[in-house]
């Protein structure tokens, strides 16, 4: 990742951490633990190029840490995390209820809760204080069959007005794995990665900052960060995407499995937060975003409309009464992903079928030509595509026309 390019903006850092989640580590020969040893080297060198704070003063993972929630696992990651940091860095976690407490499957018997005490030597809840900011993490609770117990929002609600009264203004900053309801991407009751038992525990506090993961929806599709009476962000994942889109959810897309996605998290002295979303298998900087207290609403501006290059076209090949086509990726000018391409079939003027191809978004390096095919395709016929932000809208479209003499 470029340093250069991450402080080429004036800002006085006084925290800087790296926060991801859903790791979900096997063990020593998992591709995962590369990808851990991969974002954690890469948070430290970036931060290493700022000469004002040359520091990276926490690393925070936000549930799923292991896959299954065995000892072993346990072992392995916070094995990892202390070689590649050298115990230097501060580290934080909470646990999730499903993949950190499921060594016996989904019976929800917590012993990663235990596992974790045992390794680390810290409550599985914490509330602690970095640079003058406030950390509040909040884990599954240790009762069985259960996500959270009532003490522990009477705790959060306690760390809340606490951390506030000590620093009045000032950013705090908070890690649940479930998402908020109705703030982020995957967040919706359709999506099913939230949990109502933060609905409105933060509304009184406009200087949060909520961290969630659980969907692994990615991080730097612009739905992924919210600002309403606080602010909220989700984390990506650093395992597999997944998204939903049209009413379905749980979607895994084709290279849904290249990902590990995670912000590097950064404060100042005005009480300004600046989040930079990071895609650690390039080393790209994915998206940025200033939360400023002094600023007004939206956060950023409403994603652009794609727009295909100039004079592009869709190739296609009909064979065996099957039509396959390629077209050439397009683009937004403002930078934020295009999410999806809708694809429609049509014939005597009535769309007959389409198809919804999702292209890599959470990667900074998408394929620069998309494909898909319709079967048994009628012998006269047209395509149209169209390229759709994360809000629906749509650019476009690319056509195609085929005639029983013009294949």
């Amino acid at each position: 990742m470029d340093g250069e390019r991450v402080f080429s903006e004036p800002f006085d850092v006084r925290l800087r951490l790296m926060v991801c989640s859903d790791v979900h580590l096997r063990g020593p020969a998992d591709e995962r633990r590369g990808r851990l040893i991969t974002a954690l080297e890469t948070a430290i060198r970036v931060a290493e190029k700022d000469a004002n704070h040359p520091a990276l003063d926490g690393a925070v993972f936000v549930g799923d840490l292991t896959d299954h929630g065995t000892k072993d696992e346990y072992v392995c990651f916070f094995d990892t995390v202390k070689e590649t940091l050298g115990g230097r860095i501060p580290v934080f976690s909470v646990l999730a209820k499903n993949h950190d407490n499921w060594e016996h499957g989904r019976a929800s018997v917590k012993t990663g809760l235990r596992y974790y005490r045992e390794i680390t030597g810290k409550a599985t809840d914490f509330h602690e204080t970095v640079g003058g900011f406030h950390l509040i993490g909040l884990s599954t609770s240790d009762n069985d069959g259960e996500y959270y117990a009532d003490a522990q929002k009477a705790w959060l609600e306690t760390a809340l007005a606490e951390a506030s009264a000590d620093a009045p203004g000032r950013p705090v900053f908070v890690f649940t794995h479930e998402h908020i309801p109705d703030t982020v991407f995957g967040s919706a009751a359709l999506d099913g990665w939230a949990h109502s038992f933060f609905s409105g525990v933060f509304d009184e506090y406009s200087h949060a900052v909520c961290f969630s993961g659980h969907s692994h929806y990615p991080l730097n599709d612009p739905r992924s960060i919210w600002r309403g009476a606080y602010t909220a962000a989700g984390t990506g994942a650093m395992s597999y995407a997944e998204l939903s889109a049209d009413g379905v959810r749980k979607l895994h897309p084709p290279g849904s499995d290249e990902i590990s996605q995670g912000w590097i998290l950064e404060a100042d002295g005005e009480n300004r937060v600046r989040l930079t979303g990071c895609d650690f298998l390039s080393g790209d900087v994915l998206c940025r975003y200033l939360i400023d207290p002094a600023a007004p609403l939206p956060l950023h501006a409403p994603s652009g409309v794609p727009a295909f290059p100039q004079g592009a076209a869709i190739t296609a090949e009909k064979m065996d009464g099957k039509l396959r086509l390629s077209f050439p990726a397009a683009k937004i000018a403002d930078s934020t992903p295009v999410t999806a391409y809708r694809v429609i079939l049509s014939a005597e003027n009535e769309d007959l079928r389409e198809r919804l191809v999702i292209p890599p978004y959470w990667r900074s390096r998408v394929p620069e030509t998309l494909s898909c095919t319709f079967e048994n395709v009628p012998d006269k016929g047209r395509i149209a595509a169209y390229a759709q932000n994360a809000y629906g809208a749509a650019g476009g479209p690319l056509t195609y026309e085929w005639t029983p003499d013009q294949p």
